[in-house]
């Protein structure tokens, strides 16, 4: 489902970041596990279409990302990639059912509110859907940032360090939605993190 080839990226500062090969098939959990600076979160970037790498290709789905305009990358992302940011960018004035609604019209998608219902039901918010972001425990709200990132029914999940704030319950929780998402969907996961307990986890580790 993704497939990335010599890919390398330079930074207007002169730095520059050379990746290796990797693959990750539908429904597969992939962990990119490297220290700051490694170039965890250009690689999630460069693989959403959020970046263009001076060399090399990434394909998902059978579509080479890097051959598109930026008009038509923008589309397909919303209609095949979910992401989940190391700060949660919610819609602060809306509640959750209507975050989760506004995510599917940003990607393009029909409205679904029984999709949307399952999600929330499937990861505990259900009884939160009329509540503010902001209300949320922090817990609830990697929950609920999982939900968005799912209600476009996304072939491919990019996260960025979505444990790093997380104790150890919360952690395992959030493995537990990952595995029932991969299950359940044939959803792909691409997690980039420098949490070693997130290791024993993953089909594939993918070291930085």
């Amino acid at each position: 489902m993704v497939a990335v080839n010599n890919l390398r990226y330079h930074y207007p500062d002169g730095k520059t970041f050379i990746f290796n090969d990797l693959v990750c098939a539908a429904g597969e959990k992939m962990l990119v596990l490297g220290v700051s600076g490694s170039g965890k979160t250009s690689l999630l970037h460069l693989i959403a279409g959020i970046l263009r790498p001076a060399t090399g290709s990434i394909r998902i789905n059978n579509t080479e990302i890097t051959a598109l305009s930026a008009r038509t990358m923008d589309r397909f992302r919303g209609q095949n990639i979910g992401m989940i940011f190391q700060q949660h960018y919610f819609f602060h004035g809306m509640d959750v059912m209507e975050n989760l609604v506004a995510a599917q019209k940003l990607s393009g998608s029909e409205s679904d509110r029984q999709h949307l219902d399952n999600l929330m039901h499937e990861f505990g918010i259900f009884k939160l859907k009329n509540s503010k972001p902001t209300a949320l425990s922090q817990g609830e709200q990697q929950r609920f940032s999982i939900a968005r990132a799912l209600a476009n029914k996304p072939l491919l999940v990019l996260a960025d360090e979505p444990t790093s704030s997380l104790d150890d319950r919360n952690c395992e929780t959030f493995i537990d939605m990952i595995m029932k998402s991969t299950s359940s969907n044939k959803t792909g996961w691409v997690i980039a993190s420098h949490d070693n307990r997130l290791k024993e986890h993953f089909d594939h580790v993918y070291g930085l």
